[in-house]
């Protein structure tokens, strides 16, 4: 066997593991790329829970209610922002 051959064998014996190395690749960085997103998301829905709390004192209606309205209002925010950003990079 010359040393072409050789490496013929060698690379056709790693090469699906190298495949499968690739595809391990790929779903860890579009889990951290979700993950990523999903901690934006939180971040932006807490700032609108405190932001509708407040404003529902301000007004004199139910803070829980204006909180989770405020939640919902931000989470939607969250994943337009998101989303758009997304969109913005492909």
């Amino acid at each position: 066997m010359d040393k072409a051959q050789a490496e013929a064998v060698v690379h056709a014996i790693l090469e699906p593991d190298l495949a499968a190395r690739e595809e391990l690749q790929r779903r860890r960085r579009a889990q951290e790329r979700s993950a990523s997103e999903r901690r934006v998301v939180a971040w932006v829905m807490l700032a609108g829970v405190v932001l509708g709390g407040a404003i529902a004192f301000l007004i004199g209606r139910r803070i829980a209610l204006g909180a989770v309205w405020g939640g919902i209002v931000a989470s939607a925010g969250g994943w337009g922002w998101v989303w758009a950003r997304h969109r913005a990079a492909h």
